[in-house]
C-alpha cells in the first residue's frame, strides 16, 4: 500500500496490492513475456493509509523526532527554530516539555517532530544544533 502510494501515486487496499506485493517480493516469478499485476480496491480507512504513510517516513529516517533543551527565555526557542530552518529541516510539530524530566529552573524540554530527506540530513541537522550547543537526544 506504501510503495503504491508513494511511488506510484495509487491508493489500493491490503488486498488489492497483494498482486505488487508478491511480484516485488520474488514470490510470484515473471514467466517470460509481459507480467501485469492488477491492482484494486480503494476502499482505504484514510486514518489507517495516512498513519502506515507516516510509519514509512519514519523507518526510512525522513520523519525524527528530536528532545532538546533551550534557555526558557525571550527567543531561546527562536534560535533554535533558526538552526532547524537553517539545516533545511521542515518542522512538523513541537512540544514544550516541562515534566517528567530533568530541567534547569531557567529551561525548558523541547521535542521536534521533523521532516528531513533521509538519515544523512538528519545527521546534519543533529550536528548542526549540537555545534550550536544543544544536547540532541532522538525520540
Amino acid at each position: 500500500m506504501v510503495f503504491l502510494a508513494e511511488r506510484c501515486k495509487l491508493v489500493a487496499e491490503g488486498a488489492g496490492a497483494v498482486a505488487v506485493a508478491a511480484v516485488l517480493s520474488g514470490r510470484l516469478a515473471p514467466v517470460g513475456g509481459t507480467t501485469a499485476a492488477i491492482v484494486s480496491g480503494g476502499n482505504v480507512d484514510n486514518g489507517l493509509l495516512a498513519s502506515l504513510l507516516r510509519r514509512h517516513e519514519t523507518v526510512e529516517g525522513r520523519r525524527v523526532r528530536i528532545f532538546t533543551r533551550v534557555p526558557d527565555r525571550p527567543g531561546g526557542l527562536a534560535e533554535l527554530l533558526n538552526l532547524v530552518a537553517g539545516a533545511r529541516a521542515n518542522l512538523l510539530s513541537l512540544e514544550h516539555v516541562r515534566e517528567a524530566v530533568s530541567l534547569h529552573v531557567r529551561e525548558t524540554g523541547v521535542e521536534l517532530t521533523l521532516e528531513t530527506r533521509g538519515p544523512e540530513h538528519t545527521e546534519q541537522v543533529r550536528a548542526a544544533l549540537q555545534d550550536a550547543g544543544y544536547e540532541v537526544s532522538f525520540g
